[in-house]
Formats: structure tokens, C-alpha cells, sequence
């Protein structure tokens, strides 16, 4: 899989401190420019990840991204499921900041 993968499930891993982050999309390269988006101007943030890749470390690639799974056709609901699949079974410590934020 490359930067062009649909429907894929992909972890971030934080290059300042390794930590984890599992999600999933419908299109990774739209998904990595709104990431990107996000860490890049704070008046953008949506979600905790952003911050924490933004401050973690000073270097200018904050992060690194791979597809890991791919479903054969869009289905979010299919997406959904595999991804809480995999934060289940890996327990992605910065899903974590997400989850506090949303309860």
C-alpha cells in the first residue's frame, strides 16, 4: 500500500517519543494533508493527536504513517469495526487522549 490506499485502517507513530495512534480512512493522502493541516496551525486542531504531534518533538517529520489494513470495498461501517478491532488488541496510548476528551 502507498500514499494513494482507500479504505485502509493506518497507524501514526510519533517520531518524538514512538507512541501510537490507530485509525482509519476512506483516502490516506487526504488523510495525512488534514493531519499535517492540523499540526501546522493550532486554530485547526480537532483532536488531541494533532498537539501531541505538534509539541512532542522539534524536528520538522513529526510523524510516521502506514497503511496496515484494507478492506476490498468502502464500507465504514466495516472501517468502524476494524478499527476499534485493532485499538482493542493494541491499545494505542495516544487513541488514549482522544477517548479522554470524548468522555
Amino acid at each position: 500500500m502507498d500514499c494513494d490506499a482507500r479504505n485502509v485502517v493506518y497507524v501514526i507513530i510519533s517520531n518524538g517519543c514512538n507512541k501510537k495512534y490507530i485509525e482509519k480512512t476512506t483516502n490516506l493522502r487526504s488523510r495525512v494533508t488534514l493531519h499535517n493541516q492540523h499540526i501546522n496551525h493550532p486554530e485547526l486542531r480537532i483532536i488531541p493527536l494533532s498537539k501531541h504531534l505538534d509539541e512532542c518533538t522539534d524536528i520538522q517529520t513529526k510523524y510516521k504513517i502506514f497503511p496496515f489494513y484494507k478492506l476490498q470495498e468502502e464500507d465504514r461501517l466495516r472501517r468502524r469495526i476494524k478499527e476499534e478491532h485493532f485499538i482493542s488488541i493494541f491499545q494505542p496510548e495516544l487513541n488514549k487522549l482522544h477517548a479522554a476528551v470524548m468522555t
